[in-house]
C-alpha cells in the first residue's frame, strides 16, 4: 500500500496515512487503516500514534470546498474518528496548518475520556 503504513519505535506503534488520497469508507485506504487499527499488539507496543498531513482538528477558518482546512477535517472525522476511537489511539499529529495546536482528548468535537489527543505540529514551515 502506497497510501498508508505502520512501523514500531520501542514500544509505540505508528500509523501514517495520507490525507491526499481517498480514505473514505469503502476505500482502499480505509480498508488498510482499519487493518492496521485491528491489529496492533497492545501488550508490545502499548502506545497507539496515528499520523497524518491535513488535520482533524484544527482552530482554521478555511472551509474552502474541496481542500479546505475544514472540508477535510470534517470528513477525516465523519470517516476515521469512529476507528482511531475504537482503536484507543493515543496521540494523533498533524501538519499542513503552519502553527502549533492540540486539543484535550477529543471525539465528536468534545472533550471525552479516554479519546485520542490531537497535536497540530506544523510549524517548521514558519
Amino acid at each position: 500500500y502506497l497510501d498508508c503504513y505502520a512501523y514500531d519505535v520501542g514500544n509505540v506503534h505508528i500509523i501514517v496515512m495520507s490525507t491526499e488520497h481517498d480514505f473514505t469508507k469503502g476505500s482502499s485506504q480505509y480498508h488498510h487503516i482499519q487493518d492496521l487499527l485491528l491489529n496492533v499488539n497492545r501488550t508490545q507496543t502499548p502506545w497507539l500514534i496515528f499520523v497524518g498531513h491535513r488535520p482533524m482538528y484544527c482552530d482554521n477558518v478555511d472551509y474552502h470546498d474541496p481542500s479546505g482546512v475544514q472540508t477535510v477535517g470534517r470528513m477525516l472525522r465523519d470517516n476515521l474518528e469512529p476507528l482511531l476511537m475504537e482503536s484507543k489511539v493515543n496521540l494523533a499529529l498533524w501538519g499542513h496548518h503552519h502553527s502549533y495546536q492540540r486539543t484535550c482528548p477529543v471525539y465528536k468535537e468534545k472533550c471525552t475520556k479516554g479519546a485520542p489527543i490531537h497535536a497540530v505540529i506544523g510549524m517548521a514551515g514558519q
